[in-house]
């Protein structure tokens, strides 16, 4: 594999982490573990390469006798698939203690499981041997300052995304004529007047929990559930408690402004909408 395919496994991966953590929503053990797993995602996809040996635990401390016996290059290639899956079963596993702790030792038996699959593969397997014929090994350097640069950098840049995600967002509300709109992130709602059943407003409003949408530290927006209307669409900012409650022929919209005051301001707005 080389640096383009690499690079491209790292981000491809690293993305759909941030994705994840987007749509499933931020907690603050959650981002620990992103924060984690990121660096190490960006280390497993330049081990793939074949570069970077001395970063393998066992070629870093094999006697040179030993390290003859070894195909370095393949080992380390196995070594950076190893380290990717793992970061993404230890990631897994920390998301599973926010939404199901009760479940989470399944990830932890995957863990281990893989961990001592990988290790007796890597060690038993003939094509990590080296056989007469094999090309010479490249010099076992250790990763090169412009490396290790480049991955502390990435690791920034990736966290830096994640960051922004969970602290933007925002609740856009229109009470026109004949509609209500409500836009956010994932959220795309437009509501006849005729369609309103009814409209209530709520102070300290209880999510629920998150069927399918954003969750950051900012907005809440997607499709959630709780004890108080089963499945709805919400679109709110989760410092303001109040929010106005739409009951319509497709089901409940949620939704919120940035303050309590604009809030019941534009719950105002639609009431006087309402025939």
């Amino acid at each position: 594999m080389d640096r383009r395919e690499a690079a491209s496994v790292a981000l491809l991966t690293s993305a759909i982490l941030i994705a994840s953590e987007a749509l499933l929503g931020y907690t603050t053990v959650s981002l620990v573990a992103l924060a984690a797993v990121l660096p190490l995602i960006l280390i497993g996809s330049y081990l793939l390469t074949g570069k970077g040996s001395k970063a393998v635990s066992g070629l870093n401390t094999a006697s040179p006798e030993r390290l003859a016996k070894i195909n370095v290059k393949e080992v380390t290639k196995a070594a950076g698939a190893f380290v990717i899956v793992l970061s993404v079963l230890i990631y897994l596993f920390m998301k599973t203690i926010q939404f199901d702790p009760a479940r989470s030792w399944v990830f932890l038996a995957a863990i281990l499981l893989f961990t001592a699959i990988a290790l007796i593969y890597i060690n038993r397997a003939e094509r990590f041997k080296r056989r007469p014929g094999d090309p010479e090994q490249e010099e076992f350097k250790p990763l090169s300052r412009k490396t290790v640069a480049a991955i502390l950098l990435s690791t920034i840049a990736l966290l830096s995304v994640t960051v922004l995600l969970t602290f933007s967002g925002s609740v856009n509300v229109s009470v026109g004529e004949t509609h209500l709109s409500v836009e956010s992130f994932m959220v795309d709602e437009t509501i006849a007047y005729s369609e309103i059943s009814s409209v209530e407003i709520i102070d300290d409003f209880q999510a629920g929990h998150r069927v399918m949408g954003f969750g950051g530290f900012s907005i809440q927006s997607g499709e959630f559930s709780n004890d108080m209307f089963g499945d709805y669409t919400l679109a709110r900012y989760t410092d303001v408690g109040k929010v106005v409650a739409v009951h319509h022929s497709g089901g409940v919209l949620v939704f919120n402004q940035n303050s309590d005051a604009a809030t019941s301001a534009a719950y105002d707005q639609l009431i006087s909408r309402l025939p």
